[in-house]
């Protein structure tokens, strides 16, 4: 696990369970845990927003509470989560940047903030930063810290009805409906579109139509199914390699 600009180094990252629920810090890096005891101050120099950990399987094994999943093989990246947003991330869905603050530079990719809702009429529903390893309560005024996994093999959630019936080796899709707004059953959640009928053809009269599903199939496009999806079911799907590395 090397350091530097794609990782950090693993001496850095204490040995624990981070799928835990509720496991998120509430300041940078987490709290001081030695002398002074009682001492409400952050690690922060240890773990910042847009840290990276790249796990083999021994590292995925050794970081997981096998009670709720084993996590897999794949990169790890340390987010800040907007404290306010409509739903809470959930095992399976995914989170996404939030365009709503600046950071270094007036650059929002400074902060690494994130947030759980997705809003079909909102570019936000196509720029995911990664797929959430545990239930986190957010708590409105209280900041909030954790880890979401960027790529690599991962547990993915689906909609309540699929719209194709894809199964092993097709394609995971971003939500393409208005169930996948904010606080929504399906927001954040993939579908599964290989056998389904859009009633979208290719002929000149109808060829914007078919370029704009084209469109959003490419922009939705997360991943590889792993496992064959199922309605409100959660499967492995091998998330690609570019949210990993596409922001720095």
């Amino acid at each position: 696990m090397p350091g530097g600009r794609f990782s950090k180094q693993a001496s850095w990252i204490n040995p624990r369970q981070i799928n835990n629920n509720n496991a998120n810090d509430t300041l940078v890096g987490g709290l001081i845990t030695g002398v002074p005891a009682g001492a409400n101050a952050s690690q922060g120099f240890q773990t910042l927003p847009g840290d990276r950990m790249i796990f083999s399987p021994s590292d995925a094994l050794a970081y997981s509470n096998n009670v709720i999943a084993n996590l897999n093989t794949g990169t790890y990246r340390y987010f800040q989560f907007r404290n306010n947003s409509t739903a809470n991330p959930t095992r399976g869905r995914f989170a996404f940047w939030d365009l709503s603050v600046a950071g270094a530079g007036a650059n929002n990719d400074g902060l690494y903030q994130v947030t759980a809702d997705g809003n079909a009429a909102n570019v936000t529903n196509c720029l995911p930063a990664g797929v959430a390893i545990n239930n986190i309560t957010l708590n409105n005024g209280t900041a909030s810290y954790w880890w979401l996994q960027e790529s690599g093999k991962a547990a993915c959630k689906f909609i309540a009805t699929l719209s194709g019936n894809g199964g092993i080796g097709t394609g995971g899709y971003l939500a393409f409906t208005a169930a996948a707004n904010n606080n929504a059953t399906d927001n954040g959640a993939l579908d599964s579109v290989s056998g389904s009928n859009t009633g979208t053809n290719f002929s000149t009269a109808n060829g914007t139509t078919a370029l704009t599903q084209v469109d959003l199939a490419i922009v939705k496009f997360v991943g590889v199914q792993e496992t064959a999806a199922a309605n409100n079911a959660i499967s492995q799907v091998d998330l690609r390699f570019s949210f990993g590395s596409y922001r720095w």
